[in-house]
């Protein structure tokens, strides 16, 4: 019973999240987001987990769910697109930068972590990532430590990091006094299987144990995970971790508790779209077309109404018809004013303006799809060639300054997040131990390195900056004519690199400053060589003219030259 305070403890701060959560009103708007726009993405009640009945019940015009699944394509395919490289490492020190075992070892560590994150399901979770923080304004997900032992467990190649998303509603989380995530509890079902499988059957509870030995492997369990800062109450499990890590049978009774470990780093990765504040989950695109998909569903509605009406009118009818009351379309109304003859009929056509419903209805959708920018991300998806930075930043460069707070963001809580964990697993596996092919050179010795991002939406962020350079380019080759010395003022060098920084040039396309002053001293020489080889002839002539005049005339010209000669 020794784990049974410490569970009581996680417990209790689970409850308080999820109170909070729902006290504060995010949980009903996002079950009302998951409504109208992504009606499987949201998950209240673990019971819902593997089920597969029809939940689109109040979706008539599908325009929100397709808007919000070209923002993940588009975020996917601008932000962080497996087909091209989308991140380099770099050293603060712009000089180290340019030597080059430095360049060589960072460019080699980057293409291995591009295999490794080709290699693991990353590219499968971050779709997912980038429409759920779209629509709920906040995502999660984990970046796991691939085991070997586990992967022999299952028979698979060996793999480093594994990735797993949490559906919105099924997490909680609390951030540092500086605003960052660093606690997340969240709620999930395993089977019976695979909680042997993770854990091992000692760990498990009676109750489990028993579903086991009955060979009930599929049963479903609840089971919480959670992860937090190990300076509270610290576990003697994660002895000398930043962060605690606990795995309980949510609904055992007693010892319940299947680990209890720590990380280095934080595991979890929780971008949010927008932060107001001190709030602890973020706003999002999808909160804000909500009542614009709300009256979509409604006018959708209206249409569909009128068109049965029009096309299927109520009538009117005698006693005779023995029928209800009834204005629906093609109801019937009883009446007496009719005569036996005439022992139904209808009383008028509806006369519905359809087109300018649907002018309106267009109108609604495309207010929703430029709240989801779809018009940028289309121009991503949909062109047959590859866009280029420059290109996107000359054509949206608007969407673009309003979706620069948002990419930081993203940059900030999702990416950085990402490749550092990754390359810290990296490192304990003695990826970059001395002898391995990425043995860091010993200028890094103690060095930290950052991450640059050159993505295709990264570099068209940048690359807005550069219309301004263009310009005064172009005012320097206007002025240059009339006033040449005015180029003295240009330092070309130090423009054309940070030109290809904003660009996102690879590093390795720039030679470095010694080599260029090499260069450029070799040419001043063979420069200088040339115009002397040039001259040579005419010295040669020169001096064997000379060398025949009499210089014993001291009024002669060639004397009255060596005189000035001598005396310069």
């Amino acid at each position: 019973m020794a784990y049974e305070p410490r569970k009581k403890r996680y417990q209790k701060r689970l409850e308080a999240l999820r109170g909070e959560q729902s006290s504060k009103g995010w949980r009903s708007h996002w079950q009302e987001l998951g409504d109208l726009i992504l009606p499987r993405r949201v998950l209240f009640s673990l019971q819902d987990t593997n089920r597969g009945e029809k939940r689109q019940t109040q979706i008539l015009d599908s325009t929100a769910s397709r808007s919000a699944r070209v923002l993940s394509a588009g975020m996917m395919s601008g932000l962080t697109s497996p087909a091209r490289p989308w991140f380099r490492l770099a050293s603060p020190d712009p000089e180290l930068n340019r030597y080059g075992p430095v360049k060589q070892w960072m460019t080699d560590v980057q293409r291995e972590m591009e295999r490794v994150f080709a290699a693991s399901n990353l590219y499968n979770v971050l779709p997912s990532m980038y429409e759920a923080v779209g629509v709920f304004g906040t995502a999660c997900a984990f970046a796991w430590d691939d085991a070997i032992e586990s992967r022999r467990q299952t028979g698979q190649n060996e793999s480093v990091v594994r990735f797993e998303e949490a559906p919105i509603g099924s997490f909680f989380i609390a951030t540092s006094a500086r605003g960052y995530v660093d606690t997340v509890y969240r709620e999930l079902q395993m089977t019976v299987g695979q909680v042997v499988e993770q854990f091992g059957v000692a760990r498990c509870s009676p109750t489990l144990q028993n579903l086991y030995a009955r060979g009930m492997t599929d049963s479903w369990i609840d089971i919480v995970h959670a992860i937090e800062p190990n300076d509270r109450e610290a576990s003697p499990f994660a002895s000398g971790k930043v962060f605690s890590s606990c795995w309980y049978e949510a609904g055992a009774t007693g010892d319940g508790m299947l680990r209890e470990s720590g990380f280095d780093e934080f595991p979890g990765l929780v971008p949010r779209w927008w932060v107001s504040g001190r709030d602890v989950y973020g706003r999002s695109p999808g909160m804000e077309v909500l009542p614009d998909a709300k009256q979509l569903q409604s006018q959708e509605r209206r249409k569909l109404q009128a068109v049965e009406l029009m096309t299927n009118p109520s009538r009117v009818a005698s006693k005779d018809a023995k029928s209800d009351v009834s204005f629906l379309p093609g109801g019937v109304s009883v009446t007496d004013s009719l005569d036996a003859r005439t022992a139904m009929a209808v009383p008028f056509v509806p006369q519905i303006p359809i087109d300018e419903l649907r002018i309106d209805i267009n109108e609604v959708r495309q207010r929703i799809r430029f709240g989801f920018s779809e018009d940028l991300f289309l121009m991503l998806t949909n062109v047959d060639r590859e866009v280029t930075a420059t290109e996107i930043a000359e054509r949206k460069e608007e969407k673009l300054l309003m979706l620069g707070p948002v990419l930081e963001r993203l940059e900030d809580e999702l990416l950085d997040p990402l490749i550092d964990r990754t390359f810290a697993v990296m490192q304990r596996r003695g990826r970059f131990l001395p002898g391995s092919n990425l043995e860091p050179p010993e200028e890094l010795s103690g060095a930290e390195l950052r991450i640059e991002y050159v993505s295709i939406l990264a570099q068209a962020q940048r690359a807005v900056g550069t219309s301004s350079m263009d310009r005064l380019a172009q005012r320097f080759a206007f002025i240059a004519p009339l006033r040449p010395d005015v180029l003295d003022k240009w330092d070309v060098d130090a423009d054309i690199e940070d030109y290809a920084e904003r660009l996102g040039v690879n590093p390795k396309v720039l030679r470095s400053e010694d080599e260029v002053e090499e260069d450029r001293a070799a040419r001043v020489q063979r420069e200088r060589m040339a115009s002397l080889a040039a001259a040579a002839p005419g010295i040669a002539g020169a001096a064997k003219d000379l060398s025949e005049t009499d210089l014993s005339n001291p009024d002669s010209a060639a004397a009255r030259a060596m005189q000035a000669v001598g005396a310069a």
